[in-house]
């Protein structure tokens, strides 16, 4: 109570969401020549893969360590390598 005997109040709602799943699946190998498409399987809104793509899949042929990160519709963030 302030000095005038008024009151005040507040509230705020608080959501709390998942974090998205994603899974590139295991290490793998491909022979010379061969390439192979890395998915990111789920309901996502966003991708970013550390070659620079932003698509739900890419075509890699080249050896190397390949991420991605993928947000959904929530803004909530997941990474797998």
């Amino acid at each position: 109570m302030d000095a005038n005997g008024c009151k005040t109040s507040d509230s705020v709602n608080l959501s709390i969401y998942n974090l998205p799943i994603i899974d590139l699946g295991k290490d793998t190998a491909i022979c010379k020549g061969q390439n192979i498409t890395l998915l990111a399987k789920g309901d996502f809104v966003q991708y970013s893969w550390n070659n620079n793509f932003t698509s739900a899949s890419i075509v890699v042929e080249k050896e190397g360590e390949y991420k991605v990160k993928v947000s959904d519709k929530n803004g909530c963030e997941a990474e797998d390598k």
